[in-house]
């Protein structure tokens, strides 16, 4: 039945399209049931066919009911996905969530409460995939049996081999005995047996479904939470049309939250976007950005100082704080940002376990060696320049002796010995701190495959193994260009290995190094990158640089930082303090606006 709907599809022929479509719920929900995925698929594909003639109010009917049966089905059955899995099947899906939002712009006006049910998709499912690590982690570690966590420990062992592997060639794969795909096979039968398991501890901790009421009810009057949405417009088809979404939700929010449109998503992307990046580093006054990217949102703001912002796109590509109002004043003095992955964690937060950070360690990284000593630091590459870091290395240097004076402990490792050998030794800091190089290579741009078979092109190389961070002995690893011959040898920490760090009882990660917050820009997964990785490790929060940043001042803005905080106890204010001391000395965004800080207190 698929081939027949779909021809007629592709031919315009929705009418007929659709008929078909009909037949097939009727078909799958006599030989499985009316919750079985074939079902929903289709049932989806009916929702499309109504779009394409646009009865949106049909379309909207249908989609509601599609998208609440695979959130459903995602409620009970994808904790027991194994990684690869839960991957592929949100992939599946993902279009439909983001069909949805075209409807939405259609809608809306008949009926509003639809700007609602695309605010509650969006706590579903925007960063599903790291929700599902971090909840993974989140039920084992602290309830489960020494069984499983020795099970937990032993699937993180194996994936770390199966990277590993992923770079060797034939002949070192025989004379080690690895076979991929039985080791695939076995990391996936591994990681569904830890999730079935620990699916009986998810009542220690969890609530129930989150919607924008109940984020509504955790804000303060003064607070608004803030999702920004990105998609491709769908006609009868994906477009290349990007549209930017601004939902926002109050204390004073009533029938449903707030919503503003940009549909101009691909200037946002590329020529406002790269005026921004060169107003920041050529120290230019930006004349524009505000009025590009803030102004419409700005009238949603009135009256509130807190804003818990969860980017999408682009939106986590820059720094909002950096933009100039009207009247002449950056955001940054009129509000406090709080950067965070999902706002469905304003309500989570109170519903987890609270860590009480007591202890006073600290490890730093610094400068480290990334060029054997005598080589002259022939390891030519294309991904990032590899000089050496002076100024990192007295950063770490002067923190070290700020924390002593303190009465913290700390372990320092600095030019050969800021290895990542080392950090992966690291247990639990209540401070981690890493000055040295990031990186970011960049992905052929992912395409959407808009059959109605479900299907959808995805990238080839997990987007987790092309950011990181530089250690001693970079340099050759770095020259092959090969993100599988990272992990061959010690020198090279992609955000993939950072995701089993330990660093569950750790404060604040903090990334001194360029373009750490940077990450494949992916609808509703928000940024994939060092952000995520540090997160599921278990860090509370971490500081990321978006752009290039100068020793110095990163040095001052370092000092401040962190003798407030272990002043006050209040990193938050510290770190706002801090950046706003480098603002009245340093005008230019350059200075302080690379820095964010992603995470809630």
């Amino acid at each position: 039945i698929g081939w027949p709907c779909l021809l007629d599809y592709h031919k315009e022929g929705y009418v007929n399209a659709h008929r078909f479509y009909g037949k097939a719920l009727t078909i799958y929900k006599k030989i499985f049931s009316d919750s079985h995925p074939k079902y929903v698929s289709t049932l989806s594909k009916v929702g499309k066919t109504y779009y394409a003639q646009k009865d949106y109010k049909n379309a909207a009917a249908t989609l509601r009911e599609s998208t609440k049966m695979y959130l459903t089905y995602i409620n009970n059955y994808f904790p027991s996905l194994s990684e690869v899995e839960k991957s592929n099947y949100w992939a599946s899906i993902r279009s439909d969530f983001e069909l949805f939002n075209s409807l939405a712009l259609h809608y809306f006006k008949d009926d509003k409460s639809i700007i609602g049910d695309m605010y509650n998709n969006r706590l579903a499912t925007k960063a599903i995939l790291l929700n599902s690590s971090v909840k993974l982690k989140e039920r084992i570690m602290p309830y489960g049996t020494p069984e499983m966590v020795n099970s937990y420990n032993n699937w993180l062992d194996k994936k770390d081999l199966l990277l590993k592997a992923q770079g060797m060639n034939a002949t070192t794969l025989d004379s080690l005995e690895i076979n991929i795909v039985e080791l695939q096979d076995e990391i996936n039968s591994l990681e569904k047996e830890l999730s079935e398991s620990a699916e009986g501890f998810s009542q220690n901790y969890e609530n129930k479904s989150v919607n924008w009421v109940s984020v509504k009810n955790k804000l303060a009057p003064n607070e608004v939470a803030m999702e920004v949405i990105r998609f491709n417009y769908f006609d009868t088809q994906f477009t290349d049309s990007t549209i930017y979404i601004g939902l926002f939700v109050s204390k004073e929010t009533r029938d449903h939250p707030q919503m503003v449109v940009l549909d101009n998503g691909n200037d946002l992307e590329s020529k406002y976007f790269s005026y921004y990046q060169n107003a920041v580093k050529e120290k230019t006054t930006d004349k524009k950005s505000y009025a590009n990217y803030w102004e419409y949102f700005d009238a949603k703001l009135r009256g509130k100082t807190k804003i818990y912002f969860s980017g999408d796109g682009v939106y986590n590509q820059l720094n909002p704080e950096t933009f100039k109002n009207f009247d002449d004043q950056y955001l940054i003095d009129k509000y406090t940002f709080y950067f965070i992955s999902n706002t469905r964690d304003i309500v989570n937060q109170n519903q987890r376990r609270q860590t009480v950070y007591t202890n006073t360690s600290a490890v730093m990284f610094g400068n480290p060696l990334f060029e054997e000593e005598g080589s002259e630091g022939n390891s030519n590459n294309s991904i990032t320049p590899l000089d050496a870091l002076p100024g990192a290395e007295l950063e770490v240097t002067k923190l070290d002796s700020f924390l002593l004076e303190s009465n913290w402990t700390t372990q320092k490792h600095v030019g050969i010995d800021a290895t990542e050998t080392e950090l992966k030794k690291v247990e639990s800091p209540r401070i981690l701190h890493i000055a040295t190089h990031g990186f970011f290579m960049a992905d052929e741009k992912n395409t959407h495959e808009t059959d109605l078979l479900g299907t959808e092109q995805k990238s080839t190389t997990n987007p987790l193994l092309r950011s990181g961070l530089l250690f001693t002995g970079a340099g050759p690893l770095l020259a092959t260009e090969n993100v599988y011959q990272f992990n061959q040898s010690d020198g090279v920490l992609t955000a993939f290995e950072a995701m089993n760090l330990n660093l569950d009882h750790t404060e604040i990660v903090f990334l001194s190094a360029c373009e750490t917050g940077r990450g494949e820009v992916k609808s509703g997964e928000g940024v994939y990158g060092l952000q995520r990785s540090f997160i599921v490790a278990g860090a509370q929060n971490v500081v990321m640089t978006l752009f290039k940043v100068d020793d110095a001042v990163t040095q001052k803005l370092v000092t401040l930082f962190y003798t407030e905080w272990i002043r006050t106890g209040d990193k938050r204010t510290a770190f706002n303090n801090a950046k706003k001391a480098i603002l009245t000395e340093y005008k230019d965004p350059i200075y302080w606006g690379s820095f964010i800080m992603v995470g809630l207190d």
